[in-house]
Protein backbone atom coordinates (compact mmCIF):
# COMPACT_ATOMS: atom_id res chain seq x y z
CA UNK A 1 0.00 0.00 0.00
CA UNK A 2 1.07 3.39 -1.13
CA UNK A 3 -0.04 5.96 1.58
CA UNK A 4 -0.54 9.29 0.06
CA UNK A 5 -3.84 10.77 2.17
CA UNK A 6 -1.98 10.75 5.25
CA UNK A 7 1.65 11.24 3.47
CA UNK A 8 3.02 15.23 3.83
CA UNK A 9 4.09 17.46 0.82
CA UNK A 10 7.90 17.50 1.88
CA UNK A 11 8.80 20.26 0.19
CA UNK A 12 11.90 18.50 -1.19
CA UNK A 13 13.36 19.24 -4.49
CA UNK A 14 13.71 15.82 -6.31
CA UNK A 15 17.39 17.16 -6.68
CA UNK A 16 18.14 16.37 -3.35
CA UNK A 17 17.29 12.61 -3.77
CA UNK A 18 19.85 11.88 -7.09
CA UNK A 19 23.31 10.85 -7.59
CA UNK A 20 25.43 10.38 -10.70
CA UNK A 21 23.62 12.98 -12.97
CA UNK A 22 24.66 13.11 -16.50
CA UNK A 23 22.94 15.84 -18.90
CA UNK A 24 22.23 14.91 -22.40
CA UNK A 25 21.67 17.75 -24.90
CA UNK A 26 20.12 16.55 -27.50
CA UNK A 27 21.83 18.48 -30.22
CA UNK A 28 20.75 20.68 -33.36
CA UNK A 29 21.52 19.01 -36.88
CA UNK A 30 18.81 20.47 -39.37
CA UNK A 31 15.34 20.75 -38.97
CA UNK A 32 14.84 16.81 -39.24
CA UNK A 33 16.63 16.83 -35.65
CA UNK A 34 13.58 18.98 -33.87
CA UNK A 35 11.61 17.67 -31.67
CA UNK A 36 8.32 18.92 -30.99
CA UNK A 37 5.72 16.46 -28.94
CA UNK A 38 8.16 13.54 -27.35
CA UNK A 39 5.99 10.66 -26.22
CA UNK A 40 8.29 8.23 -25.69
CA UNK A 41 11.64 7.85 -24.94
CA UNK A 42 14.31 4.98 -25.17
CA UNK A 43 17.85 4.70 -24.48
CA UNK A 44 20.31 1.74 -25.54
CA UNK A 45 24.44 1.87 -25.43
CA UNK A 46 24.69 2.68 -28.70
CA UNK A 47 22.05 4.93 -29.26
CA UNK A 48 18.80 7.42 -28.15
CA UNK A 49 15.36 7.00 -29.57
CA UNK A 50 12.85 9.57 -29.24
CA UNK A 51 9.30 8.99 -30.75
CA UNK A 52 7.91 12.78 -31.92
CA UNK A 53 4.76 13.99 -32.55
CA UNK A 54 4.42 17.06 -35.30
CA UNK A 55 1.94 19.76 -34.48
CA UNK A 56 0.07 17.18 -37.15
CA UNK A 57 -0.06 14.02 -34.81
CA UNK A 58 2.30 12.44 -37.05
CA UNK A 59 5.14 10.89 -35.83
CA UNK A 60 8.49 10.37 -36.30
CA UNK A 61 11.43 8.26 -35.04
CA UNK A 62 14.46 10.79 -33.81
CA UNK A 63 17.91 8.93 -33.16
CA UNK A 64 20.96 10.48 -31.64
CA UNK A 65 23.83 9.14 -30.43
CA UNK A 66 24.53 8.37 -26.34
CA UNK A 67 26.11 11.92 -26.44
CA UNK A 68 22.88 13.66 -28.10
CA UNK A 69 24.54 14.04 -31.59
CA UNK A 70 21.83 13.55 -34.04
CA UNK A 71 21.80 10.79 -36.46
CA UNK A 72 18.79 10.22 -38.22
CA UNK A 73 15.02 11.34 -38.59
CA UNK A 74 12.87 8.02 -39.50
CA UNK A 75 9.08 9.68 -40.58
CA UNK A 76 8.13 6.88 -42.50
CA UNK A 77 9.60 3.65 -43.92
CA UNK A 78 10.01 3.80 -47.84
CA UNK A 79 8.75 0.44 -49.06
CA UNK A 80 5.09 0.24 -49.56
CA UNK A 81 5.70 -3.66 -50.04
CA UNK A 82 5.84 -4.34 -46.58
CA UNK A 83 4.85 -0.95 -44.96
CA UNK A 84 1.64 0.41 -45.19
CA UNK A 85 0.64 2.61 -42.25
CA UNK A 86 2.31 5.98 -40.64
CA UNK A 87 4.40 5.44 -37.34
CA UNK A 88 2.43 4.68 -33.87
CA UNK A 89 5.02 3.64 -31.96
CA UNK A 90 8.59 1.21 -31.32
CA UNK A 91 10.73 -1.05 -29.32
CA UNK A 92 14.53 -1.54 -29.42
CA UNK A 93 14.91 -5.91 -29.32
CA UNK A 94 17.24 -7.85 -27.59
CA UNK A 95 19.84 -7.50 -30.34
CA UNK A 96 19.18 -3.59 -30.68
CA UNK A 97 17.26 -3.82 -33.43
CA UNK A 98 14.82 -1.24 -33.74
CA UNK A 99 11.40 -2.52 -34.11
CA UNK A 100 8.35 0.21 -35.69
CA UNK A 101 4.81 -0.54 -35.19
CA UNK A 102 2.82 1.31 -37.89
CA UNK A 103 -1.13 2.23 -37.34
CA UNK A 104 -2.21 -0.79 -39.31
CA UNK A 105 -0.46 -3.23 -37.09
CA UNK A 106 2.47 -4.17 -39.12
CA UNK A 107 5.85 -4.64 -37.20
CA UNK A 108 8.84 -3.36 -38.97
CA UNK A 109 12.13 -4.79 -37.83
CA UNK A 110 15.11 -2.52 -39.02
CA UNK A 111 19.11 -3.76 -38.45
CA UNK A 112 21.37 -1.47 -36.22
CA UNK A 113 22.08 0.26 -39.59
CA UNK A 114 18.50 1.10 -39.98
CA UNK A 115 18.08 -1.24 -43.30
CA UNK A 116 15.13 -3.22 -43.48
CA UNK A 117 15.13 -6.54 -41.79
CA UNK A 118 11.87 -8.42 -41.56
CA UNK A 119 7.90 -7.96 -41.22
CA UNK A 120 5.46 -8.92 -39.41
CA UNK A 121 1.67 -8.67 -39.69
CA UNK A 122 -0.40 -8.53 -36.31
CA UNK A 123 -3.45 -10.68 -36.04
CA UNK A 124 -5.11 -8.11 -34.17
CA UNK A 125 -4.81 -3.69 -33.72
CA UNK A 126 -2.25 -2.41 -31.64
CA UNK A 127 -1.76 1.43 -30.76
CA UNK A 128 1.66 0.82 -28.33
CA UNK A 129 3.92 -1.84 -28.11
CA UNK A 130 6.75 -2.10 -25.17
CA UNK A 131 9.53 -4.78 -24.18
CA UNK A 132 10.58 -6.29 -21.09
CA UNK A 133 13.59 -7.47 -19.86
CA UNK A 134 12.40 -11.24 -19.85
CA UNK A 135 11.99 -10.22 -24.26
CA UNK A 136 8.20 -10.32 -23.80
CA UNK A 137 6.76 -8.00 -25.82
CA UNK A 138 3.42 -6.34 -25.03
CA UNK A 139 1.20 -4.57 -27.67
CA UNK A 140 -2.03 -2.51 -26.68
CA UNK A 141 -4.33 -2.08 -28.67
CA UNK A 142 -7.00 0.41 -26.66
CA UNK A 143 -10.07 -1.42 -27.41
CA UNK A 144 -9.69 -1.03 -31.62
CA UNK A 145 -10.32 -3.75 -33.72
CA UNK A 146 -10.01 -3.80 -37.69
CA UNK A 147 -12.66 -5.71 -40.21
CA UNK A 148 -10.43 -9.01 -40.68
CA UNK A 149 -9.73 -9.08 -36.91
CA UNK A 150 -11.26 -12.23 -35.23
CA UNK A 151 -13.53 -11.30 -32.07
CA UNK A 152 -11.95 -13.93 -30.38
CA UNK A 153 -8.74 -11.56 -29.82
CA UNK A 154 -10.98 -8.90 -28.73
CA UNK A 155 -8.55 -7.59 -26.01
CA UNK A 156 -6.96 -4.49 -25.26
CA UNK A 157 -3.57 -6.38 -23.79
CA UNK A 158 -1.07 -8.48 -25.82
CA UNK A 159 2.03 -10.08 -24.58
CA UNK A 160 3.55 -12.18 -27.19
CA UNK A 161 7.00 -13.58 -27.45
CA UNK A 162 10.32 -12.31 -29.40
CA UNK A 163 9.11 -13.79 -32.38
CA UNK A 164 5.11 -12.30 -32.17
CA UNK A 165 3.30 -15.28 -30.62
CA UNK A 166 0.44 -15.02 -28.78
CA UNK A 167 1.47 -15.98 -25.04
CA UNK A 168 -1.68 -14.69 -23.18
CA UNK A 169 -4.51 -12.06 -23.59
CA UNK A 170 -6.00 -9.33 -20.85
CA UNK A 171 -8.76 -7.19 -20.83
CA UNK A 172 -11.24 -8.17 -23.01
CA UNK A 173 -13.44 -5.86 -24.43
CA UNK A 174 -16.77 -5.84 -27.35
CA UNK A 175 -17.67 -3.64 -29.68
CA UNK A 176 -21.84 -3.09 -29.52
CA UNK A 177 -22.98 -1.65 -32.82
CA UNK A 178 -24.07 1.89 -32.47
CA UNK A 179 -22.51 2.02 -29.06
CA UNK A 180 -19.52 4.58 -29.04
CA UNK A 181 -16.64 3.39 -27.01
CA UNK A 182 -14.59 5.79 -25.14
CA UNK A 183 -11.17 5.19 -23.92
CA UNK A 184 -8.75 7.59 -22.23
CA UNK A 185 -5.20 8.20 -23.73
CA UNK A 186 -2.55 5.89 -22.51
CA UNK A 187 0.43 7.06 -23.16
CA UNK A 188 2.67 6.82 -20.28
CA UNK A 189 0.33 4.46 -18.44
CA UNK A 190 2.12 1.50 -19.96
CA UNK A 191 5.78 1.28 -18.77
CA UNK A 192 8.69 -1.41 -18.40
CA UNK A 193 9.41 -3.28 -15.08
CA UNK A 194 11.92 -5.51 -14.18
CA UNK A 195 9.71 -8.93 -14.68
CA UNK A 196 7.02 -7.29 -17.10
CA UNK A 197 5.16 -4.44 -17.27
CA UNK A 198 3.61 -1.80 -14.55
CA UNK A 199 0.24 -0.62 -16.15
CA UNK A 200 -1.96 2.24 -14.14
CA UNK A 201 -5.44 3.15 -14.40
CA UNK A 202 -6.07 6.84 -15.46
CA UNK A 203 -8.94 7.69 -13.63
CA UNK A 204 -8.65 4.82 -10.66
CA UNK A 205 -5.90 4.17 -7.80
CA UNK A 206 -3.99 0.55 -8.76
CA UNK A 207 -0.98 -0.07 -10.50
CA UNK A 208 -0.89 -3.54 -11.72
CA UNK A 209 2.19 -5.61 -13.08
CA UNK A 210 1.54 -7.64 -16.55
CA UNK A 211 3.60 -10.83 -17.68
CA UNK A 212 3.26 -13.26 -20.01
CA UNK A 213 1.45 -15.24 -16.66
CA UNK A 214 -0.36 -13.09 -15.51
CA UNK A 215 -1.93 -9.90 -14.30
CA UNK A 216 -2.10 -8.98 -10.71
CA UNK A 217 -1.92 -6.15 -8.30
CA UNK A 218 1.29 -4.74 -7.86
CA UNK A 219 0.96 -1.40 -5.89
CA UNK A 220 -2.17 0.53 -4.09
CA UNK A 221 -1.69 4.43 -4.19
CA UNK A 222 -4.15 5.04 -0.99
CA UNK A 223 -6.04 8.49 -1.93
CA UNK A 224 -8.34 7.71 0.93
CA UNK A 225 -11.79 9.88 0.40
CA UNK A 226 -10.22 11.94 -2.27
CA UNK A 227 -10.15 8.89 -4.79
CA UNK A 228 -12.23 9.61 -8.37
CA UNK A 229 -14.33 6.43 -7.80
CA UNK A 230 -14.04 5.37 -12.29
CA UNK A 231 -16.07 2.25 -11.60
CA UNK A 232 -19.43 4.50 -10.95
CA UNK A 233 -18.37 6.18 -14.80
CA UNK A 234 -17.18 2.97 -17.09
CA UNK A 235 -17.33 4.74 -20.01
CA UNK A 236 -16.36 8.32 -18.92
CA UNK A 237 -14.69 10.59 -20.95
CA UNK A 238 -12.78 12.95 -18.98
CA UNK A 239 -13.16 16.44 -20.28
CA UNK A 240 -16.80 16.91 -19.00
CA UNK A 241 -15.35 15.71 -15.94
CA UNK A 242 -12.12 17.52 -15.79
CA UNK A 243 -13.80 20.90 -13.52
CA UNK A 244 -15.21 17.89 -11.38
CA UNK A 245 -11.63 16.25 -11.10
CA UNK A 246 -9.65 19.16 -11.00
CA UNK A 247 -12.16 20.79 -8.05
CA UNK A 248 -12.34 17.41 -6.12
CA UNK A 249 -10.31 14.67 -6.42
CA UNK A 250 -6.71 13.17 -6.19
CA UNK A 251 -6.59 11.68 -9.41
CA UNK A 252 -4.77 11.23 -13.41
CA UNK A 253 -2.52 8.70 -11.82
CA UNK A 254 0.62 7.85 -14.68
CA UNK A 255 3.46 6.96 -15.41
CA UNK A 256 4.73 4.28 -12.37
CA UNK A 257 8.36 3.49 -12.82
CA UNK A 258 10.48 1.63 -10.23
CA UNK A 259 14.14 0.65 -9.27
CA UNK A 260 15.08 -2.04 -6.96
CA UNK A 261 14.32 0.19 -3.56
CA UNK A 262 11.76 3.09 -5.00
CA UNK A 263 8.06 3.10 -6.93
CA UNK A 264 7.60 6.32 -8.39
CA UNK A 265 4.48 8.04 -10.23
CA UNK A 266 2.58 11.18 -11.21
CA UNK A 267 -0.89 12.23 -10.42
CA UNK A 268 -3.31 15.12 -9.91
CA UNK A 269 -4.39 16.89 -6.85
CA UNK A 270 -6.94 18.48 -7.82
CA UNK A 271 -5.17 21.14 -10.18
CA UNK A 272 -1.97 21.04 -9.02
CA UNK A 273 0.27 18.19 -10.51
CA UNK A 274 2.28 16.17 -8.00
CA UNK A 275 5.26 13.70 -7.70
CA UNK A 276 5.24 10.47 -5.63
CA UNK A 277 8.34 8.44 -4.21
CA UNK A 278 7.58 5.73 -2.59
CA UNK A 279 10.47 4.00 -0.76
CA UNK A 280 10.38 0.20 -0.90
CA UNK A 281 12.43 -0.37 1.98
CA UNK A 282 11.06 2.18 4.97
CA UNK A 283 7.70 1.48 3.38
CA UNK A 284 7.26 5.77 3.27
CA UNK A 285 5.84 8.18 0.98
CA UNK A 286 7.30 11.12 -0.28
CA UNK A 287 5.04 13.64 -2.07
CA UNK A 288 6.80 16.81 -4.54
CA UNK A 289 5.46 19.32 -6.11
CA UNK A 290 7.36 21.05 -8.61
CA UNK A 291 5.41 24.46 -8.80
CA UNK A 292 7.51 24.89 -5.36
CA UNK A 293 10.58 25.00 -6.77
CA UNK A 294 10.23 26.68 -9.84
CA UNK A 295 13.33 28.36 -11.06
CA UNK A 296 15.45 26.45 -8.43
CA UNK A 297 19.24 26.23 -9.09
CA UNK A 298 19.34 22.79 -9.14
CA UNK A 299 16.29 21.00 -10.56
CA UNK A 300 15.77 17.80 -11.76
CA UNK A 301 13.00 16.57 -14.21
CA UNK A 302 10.62 13.77 -12.98
CA UNK A 303 11.53 10.88 -14.82
CA UNK A 304 10.11 9.25 -17.93
CA UNK A 305 12.03 6.06 -18.16
CA UNK A 306 13.73 3.45 -16.01
CA UNK A 307 16.80 1.20 -17.23
CA UNK A 308 18.69 -0.82 -15.29
CA UNK A 309 18.25 1.69 -11.79
CA UNK A 310 19.04 4.50 -14.30
CA UNK A 311 15.98 6.90 -14.40
CA UNK A 312 15.69 9.46 -17.64
CA UNK A 313 14.10 13.15 -17.70
CA UNK A 314 13.50 15.60 -20.05
CA UNK A 315 13.96 19.58 -20.22
CA UNK A 316 12.12 20.84 -23.03
CA UNK A 317 10.97 24.49 -23.92
CA UNK A 318 7.97 23.87 -22.65
CA UNK A 319 9.15 23.41 -19.07
CA UNK A 320 10.22 25.96 -18.85
CA UNK A 321 6.57 28.02 -19.58
CA UNK A 322 5.54 28.31 -16.26
CA UNK A 323 8.98 29.75 -15.29
CA UNK A 324 10.53 33.18 -14.91
CA UNK A 325 13.15 33.51 -17.19
CA UNK A 326 15.28 36.16 -15.17
CA UNK A 327 15.89 34.65 -12.37
CA UNK A 328 16.47 31.42 -14.28
CA UNK A 329 19.42 33.52 -15.88
CA UNK A 330 20.44 35.34 -12.23
CA UNK A 331 21.73 32.36 -11.59
CA UNK A 332 25.46 31.18 -11.32
CA UNK A 333 27.64 29.68 -14.54
CA UNK A 334 27.21 26.50 -12.12
CA UNK A 335 23.88 26.32 -12.16
CA UNK A 336 22.56 22.85 -14.11
CA UNK A 337 18.66 25.05 -14.97
CA UNK A 338 20.23 27.96 -16.17
CA UNK A 339 22.65 25.81 -18.90
CA UNK A 340 20.01 23.47 -19.79
CA UNK A 341 17.69 26.71 -20.02
CA UNK A 342 20.58 28.03 -23.02
CA UNK A 343 20.83 24.98 -24.41
CA UNK A 344 17.03 24.29 -25.23
CA UNK A 345 17.13 28.13 -26.43
CA UNK A 346 19.99 27.47 -28.60
CA UNK A 347 19.52 24.28 -29.82
CA UNK A 348 15.22 24.36 -29.61
CA UNK A 349 15.62 20.29 -28.78
CA UNK A 350 15.89 19.24 -24.91
CA UNK A 351 18.20 17.98 -22.62
CA UNK A 352 17.85 14.37 -21.30
CA UNK A 353 19.00 13.86 -18.02
CA UNK A 354 20.02 10.79 -16.60
CA UNK A 355 20.87 10.31 -12.70
CA UNK A 356 19.84 7.62 -9.64
CA UNK A 357 18.00 7.58 -6.57
CA UNK A 358 20.26 7.46 -3.97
Amino acid sequence: MVKVFDAEENGFNLYDFVTDIEYIPLMYGGEESLTQIISKLEVTPNFIYVLNSDNRSQKNILVFDPKGNFIKNIPKIEAENYFSGAISDFIVDENQKLIILDKKSNLITLNQDFSYSSHHKLPFQAAQIHRSEANEILCYSNGMAYDQQSDSLFYNTFILDKDFRIINTFDPFEIIVGKARHHHAMFGNIQHSENGFLYSEFLNDTIYEITGSAKKVRYLVDFDKNRFDKSAFPEAIIAPFSPILMDQFKWGLNTPLETDSYFMAVYYDKNIPMGLLFDKMKSKTYLFNPLKVLESENMIPWPQLSRKNNLYGIFKESSFEAMDKNIILSHGADSNVKKIYQHVQKNLNPVIVKYQLK
